[in-house]
């Protein structure tokens, strides 16, 4: 469904973020131990992220349908 589908996008893309932000300088033990903090703080973004790209990824997922 393209809700699945759009939560699906927006955590993997938190997730990425995270990820990334380890290669941003911190050395890996610092970011083993922040990544529970700096995902939750990267969460706070979801109901801005959902209001902002719920148009564009729901026309992209009904292009990709048909």
């Amino acid at each position: 469904s393209f809700e699945q589908y759009f939560n699906d996008a927006i955590s993997d893309s938190i997730e990425y973020l995270v990820h990334q932000h380890k290669d941003w300088g911190m050395d890996t033990d610092d970011w083993f131990t922040n990544r529970t903090e700096m995902e939750k703080i990267f969460q706070g973004l979801i109901p801005y992220l959902e209001k902002k790209y719920r148009g564009k990824a729901k026309e992209y997922y009904k292009n990709m349908k048909s």
